[in-house]
């Protein structure tokens, strides 16, 4: 998970990991709170490699809402492959992120490690190695 500054669970905490099985898929969300002002941000993940240099596939959405008159809100509806581009997260709104990974069944067993950024006009805002 990666928060906005104003509520930063993050900066404590040395590494992250995610357990996953062969055959087997693993998830885990970032998102962005913006706080005070509006805020044009964008998620890079690179690749997570193995000591051999192995990639363990992944994959990035973006989760998408839509308004609702029932409950006066937005709601989260669909994730979308995410394009790597900028998005605008409105004052006291959220920015939600979903990334998958998938091991094979021949999935070499080990810590695959990468990283995970949150950029605003060009500059790294947030930065967090995972295992």
């Amino acid at each position: 998970m990666i928060t906005s500054p104003a509520s930063n669970p993050i900066e404590s905490m040395q590494v992250t990991t995610v357990y996953l099985a062969k055959n087997e898929r693993e998830a885990f969300q970032v998102f962005w709170r913006s706080v005070g002002k509006d805020h044009k941000i964008k998620l890079e993940v690179s690749n997570f490699v193995n000591k051999e240099n192995e990639v363990l596939p992944r994959e990035v959405f973006a989760e998408e809402f839509f308004f609702t008159s029932i409950y006066n809100d937005r709601v989260a509806e669909a994730l979308v492959p995410y394009n790597n581009s900028y998005g605008t997260v409105l004052n006291g709104t959220n920015m939600m992120y979903y990334v998958e990974f998938h091991s094979s069944k021949n999935q070499r067993e080990g810590n695959y490690t990468g990283t995970v950024k949150i950029l605003e006009n060009g500059n790294v805002v947030e930065s967090k190695v995972m295992t």
